[in-house]
């Protein structure tokens, strides 16, 4: 689904964004869970998020550059992420 969207807007696309919220914060959750399961562990959350699949979906397009947007909660608990992949 991801090369599909990326496939149609190519050239169009100047930034992918990660919206990742939920009521279950376990690692089911791909991003968020994967988000919590690094900050409990002691990793910062700008370092966390460059470890989900969507950071790895647009590292595979140049969109290397992700900054947090929003954090609700805490390292370990968060129950929303929104971080901005953009190129450098």
């Amino acid at each position: 689904m991801f090369d599909k969207m990326m496939g149609s807007y190519g050239a169009d696309v100047s930034a992918i964004r990660g919206n990742w919220m939920s009521q279950d914060v376990g690692p089911a959750n791909k991003n968020l869970g994967v988000i919590n399961n690094l900050t409990s562990q002691g990793v910062p959350l700008e370092n966390a998020v460059t470890q989900t699949w969507t950071a790895q979906q647009a590292v595979r397009y140049g969109f290397t550059s992700p900054s947090v947007q929003v954090m609700v909660g805490e390292p370990g608990a968060y129950t929303k992420v929104e971080t901005l992949f953009t190129k450098p």
